[in-house]
C-alpha cells in the first residue's frame, strides 16, 4: 500500500504522523505541568503557613522552657524577673499559632494529632503556671 503512494503523499503521511505524536506528548506535558502547579500550590499556600505555625509553636515552647530553666539557676532578683517576664508573650503567641492551626487543619488525622497537641498544651500550661507561681515568690 505504501509503495503505491507518492513520495509526496507518504511525507505528508509521515510529517501528519509526528504531528499528532508531537501534540500528544505536549497535552500530557500541560497536563503533568498543571498537576505539578496545582501541588506547589498546595504546599505553599496551606502546608507550609500551618507548618511555620508549628515551628513557631515548638520555638516558643523552647524558649518557655529555657526561661523557666534560667529562672531556676539564677540567684539576682531582676535576672528572675527578666526570664519570668518572657513567659506571658510566649504563651500569648502558642495561643494565637494553635488558633490558626485549629481554623486551618480540615483533614481528620490533622484535627486528631491537633486534639493531642492541644491536650499536652493544656496539661504544659497548668504546670508552667504553678512553677511560675512557685518562682514568683522567691
Amino acid at each position: 500500500m505504501m509503495s503505491e503512494m507518492k513520495v509526496g503523499t507518504r511525507l505528508a503521511l509521515g510529517f501528519g504522523a509526528m504531528v499528532a505524536v508531537l501534540l500528544v506528548v505536549g497535552g500530557m506535558g500541560i497536563a503533568n505541568i498543571m498537576t505539578l502547579n496545582h501541588e506547589v500550590s498546595l504546599i505553599a499556600r496551606d502546608r507550609m503557613p500551618k507548618l511555620l505555625a508549628a515551628f513557631e509553636v515548638e520555638n516558643k515552647v523552647n524558649m518557655q522552657g529555657r526561661a523557666f530553666r534560667n529562672a531556676i539557676i539564677y540567684k539576682e532578683t531582676n535576672a528572675i524577673k527578666k526570664e519570668l517576664s518572657r513567659i506571658p508573650q510566649s504563651r500569648t503567641v502558642i495561643a494565637e499559632k494553635l488558633k490558626f492551626l485549629e481554623e486551618q487543619t480540615s483533614s481528620e488525622t490533622g484535627k486528631r494529632l491537633l486534639a493531642e497537641v492541644l491536650k499536652y498544651n493544656a496539661a504544659y500550661a497548668k504546670e508552667t503556671e504553678l512553677l511560675l507561681n512557685d518562682l514568683g515568690t522567691r
